[in-house]
């Protein structure tokens, strides 16, 4: 589903109509635990989390202590089913309601963005979690038939890929395009349906094989493209006919209306200094590096013009990653923001924790999920309406006009039939 920007005052009431909620971009953190090579070395932690603040303490001055206030802050202790109940159950709630939800998974290299995302298969991570949740919650409707279908890409080096497609490393990047009916998509992109969570995992399982990692000195697999998962749910949603009205019992049930909507999982590689990472040393880690970060630097220009309310312009179309996700920020989305933060370096959580008190200020509008032929639809029906109403109109004013001129030729005719007597008189 689209909300578009400029409107007619046609669409405009077909989409209030609708049901239609303005959010704030939700914000989370989760502080990972120290690696073994980490307390090997002495480190020890600068951010600490209490209740819903992270709190960076960067020396021993009253100066070097900045607190942050978010929607969620997980602590290291935090387990993947704690973060999953608080953050994404509550969005595939809304998504069965018919809205488009996003998750996003921000931080540093290191920070454990992957982990939160897809776990392991003895502890998964939001991802699956996510795929059970909903075929539960959809199983649990009534009078309710739904369609699940995934789509799985990769943008690497600024081109877009098909991580569910055969293995080509001679295919071209696959191209965004954009359209007013279905806004911007990717084309050629292939989109599985799948009718349990086991297929979604089995479609994960070999996505995550042709996903671009890795070795560099702060991560062991670090990836090296920004992943978007996504579940398209579309639900026919049926009442039961009205007693009177009862029908076969393969009529029993009558569709009222068709409910689309999707959701966006979006594990983003993490931004890194090229010395630090010995990317440096290395030509194509180099130019992945460049590429990652530059993305990462568009997505931030995308925030802080949101986050900034008075921007005349939103640079969108900046890069890839940006262009494909224009609806997550500031658009038709129910938004959460999840923020991993390597606990002992205090000028990585520092910057990865104001980017997210940035993103907490952008406010989307989220639009249930109307079929857009269906607003169409409506737009007609009311154009319709508006035509006969406006018929109908000139038809009264026309009935007016001849009334009142038929009613001054009354008065007229008096007038004049009063002056003859008074001249017949004299």
């Amino acid at each position: 589903t689209i909300v578009t920007k400029r409107t007619t005052p046609q669409l405009g009431e077909a989409i209030e109509a609708a049901a239609v909620r303005q959010c704030r971009v939700q914000v989370a953190v989760r502080l990972r635990p120290l690696t073994g090579d980490e307390t090997g070395r002495g480190e020890a932690a600068v951010v600490h989390a209490h209740e819903n603040t992270a709190t960076v303490v960067s020396g021993p001055g009253e100066a070097d202590v900045q607190v942050y206030a978010f929607d969620q802050v997980f602590s290291p202790e935090a387990t993947q089913l704690e973060v999953f109940s608080k953050c994404a159950a509550p969005l595939v709630e809304q998504l069965c309601d018919g809205f488009n939800c996003t998750v996003f998974a921000y931080g540093q290299t290191g920070s454990g963005k992957t982990h939160t995302m897809m776990g392991t298969a003895a502890d998964p991570g939001i991802t699956p979690r996510v795929c059970w949740y909903l075929f539960d919650r959809l199983g649990r409707q009534p009078g309710a038939a739904a369609r699940v279908a995934v789509t799985y890409l990769q943008i690497y080096n600024e081109g877009v890929r098909d991580m569910l497609a055969p293995a080509d490393a001679d295919a071209p990047p696959l191209r965004v395009r954009c359209c007013p009916r279905r806004g911007t998509f990717v084309q050629n992109l292939s989109e599985h349906a799948v009718s349990s969570p086991a297929e979604i995992a089995a479609l994960l399982e070999r996505g995550n094989l042709s996903r671009a990692t890795a070795a560099t000195r702060v991560n062991a697999a670090s990836s090296r493209s920004h992943a978007i998962f996504t579940l398209h749910v579309r639900q026919g949603r049926r009442h039961p006919r009205p007693a009177e009205a009862a029908a076969p019992e393969a009529e029993a049930w009558r569709e009222v209306e068709c409910v689309a909507s999707k959701m966006n999982l979006v594990d983003l590689a993490g931004s890194e200094r090229a010395k630090a990472s010995g990317a440096d040393a290395d030509p194509e880690l180099l130019k992945e590096l460049a590429s990652i970060n530059r993305s990462l630097s568009c997505l931030g220009k995308v925030v802080a013009a949101l986050s900034d309310g008075a921007a005349a312009h939103v640079p969108y179309r900046e890069s890839k990653l940006t262009t494909l996700l224009e609806e997550s920020l500031g658009g038709n989305s129910q938004t959460l923001m999840l923020n991993a933060v390597t606990p002992c370096n205090a000028a990585e959580s520092v910057a990865t924790l104001g980017w997210a008190k940035r993103a907490q200020s952008i406010v989307n509008v989220s639009m249930r999920g109307v079929d857009l032929g269906e607003i169409g639809a409506s737009m007609r029906r009311m154009q319709l309406a508006a035509a006969r109403q406006r018929q109908a109109d000139e038809a009264a004013r026309q009935a007016a006009r001849e009334a009142g001129a038929a009613a001054q030729r009354t008065v007229d005719d008096e007038r004049a039939r009063r002056l003859d007597v008074e001249r017949r008189a004299n």
